[in-house]
């Protein structure tokens, strides 16, 4: 699983108004606290090479749309 860890993240906002993507893949959420939401990460590897930071890394977006 992996974490992203922020303050007030319930504060309005339900689990399922979290939309995480781990490069251009769906990290599907699964438990949120109000210090830390945790997602499943895709089983798949990217195949587009533009998802990729410059270390070779995958870069997290996390949008909240309550």
């Amino acid at each position: 699983m992996l974490l992203s860890q922020g303050e007030h993240l319930q504060r309005g906002s339900r689990l399922v108004d979290y939309n995480i993507t781990l490069g251009d893949a769906v990290c599907d959420p699964v438990s949120l606290t109000d210090s830390q939401v945790d997602c499943r990460p895709p089983t798949d590897t990217p195949t587009n090479n533009d998802t990729f930071c410059l270390d070779g890394t995958l870069s997290i977006r996390v949008c909240i749309n309550a």
